[in-house]
């Protein structure tokens, strides 16, 4: 085994040559799921630095972004690694090893920001049974920042390469192109509206590049959650129910999975109008009958229309 399993304290295993810091969680089932953390605010945060665990039953492995170390004016190096540590090429050796230790048949890959990079990154490199969860993600380092944080990563980490120009040719940094040659795996990925910033340089493009017949294998959310700008902009209560539903559904394909999480998002919200009509409405003393809201007749009639289509389907 890479990685030792009776412990969910943070491990320094040694893999072809490179000491790779993470933590694991065993768990149920045939899946894992693999977290990335994004951009480290290296005042706050010590490195090297684990993603917490997910609320799901599965066995989870998280991996620090430890080549920030490097310098200390990093914050993130997209887990690409390297000179002496190229995690591009390792990482999906590295991950599918522990998957076939663990006998886990699918890999759900989670990261936000730089993290969500990862996420779209080693999904695809890991190929069939691979799943990312990318939230807020960057795509096209090359057009991220002005190209000033790639720069910093250059210079830190592969010195001896003089150009971005030159560290496109040695590695993935523009996933926009990686996806528009197939994409094995499937990808979901969450950005916030009013991110522009990325939403323009980064969503944009990578969703222009996909072929039509591989948007079967995308799933691209976008809304407004009351955060503007970049940071924390797709809360937890967004991205995670995707990640449960990857663990639970063995079926991934995108219009099953995105049926599945709207019929779960409906019934909740009924089960919450019932529940505030119930809290705020008093039933007339002289026996006259409630006024139900349009809006709940609506709902309603989605919710029979959609169970009456499924009961003919069987």
């Amino acid at each position: 085994m890479l990685v030792a399993v009776d412990t969910i304290e943070p491990q320094k295993v040694q893999f072809r040559g490179v000491t790779l810091d993470v933590r694991f969680k065993a768990g149920k089932g045939d899946a894992l799921v693999v977290l990335f953390h994004g951009a480290l605010n290296r005042t706050r945060h010590a490195v090297p630095y684990l993603q917490r665990f997910l609320p799901v039953g599965c066995s989870q492995l998280s991996i620090s972004d430890s080549r920030v170390l490097r310098t200390d004016s990093l914050s993130t190096t997209w887990y690409l690694g390297s000179e002496d540590a190229l995690y591009f090429k390792i990482l999906p050796e590295f991950i599918n090893q522990v998957a076939a230790d663990i006998r886990a048949k699918r890999k759900i890959f989670v990261g936000a920001s730089s993290g969500g990079f990862a996420a779209l990154l080693y999904a695809h490199l890991c190929g069939e049974g691979s799943a990312a969860v990318a939230v807020s993600p960057q795509i096209d380092l090359m057009n991220y920042n002005s190209g000033k944080s790639l720069e910093r990563f250059r210079r830190a980490c592969f010195p001896s390469l003089e150009t971005a120009n030159d560290l496109a040719r040695e590695m993935p940094l523009q996933l926009d192109k990686l996806y528009a040659k197939g994409i094995p795996n499937l990808a979901v990925v969450l950005m916030s509206s009013l991110d522009r910033s990325h939403m323009a340089t980064q969503l944009a493009p990578f969703l222009s590049s996909v072929s039509e017949s591989d948007y079967q294998r995308l799933i691209a959310e976008t809304g407004f959650w009351g955060v503007l700008g970049h940071g924390s902009s797709v809360p937890s209560t967004a991205w995670l129910p995707w990640v449960k539903l990857l663990v639970s559904e063995e079926n991934w394909s995108s219009d099953e999975l995105s049926l599945s999480k709207w019929k779960v998002e409906e019934v909740a919200r009924l089960s919450a109008v019932k529940h505030s009509r119930s809290l705020h409405e008093t039933p007339s003393k002289e026996g006259k009958d409630l006024v139900i809201p349009a809006s709940d007749i609506g709902l309603a009639a989605i919710l029979r229309e959609y169970q009456l289509r499924e009961g003919g389907q069987r």
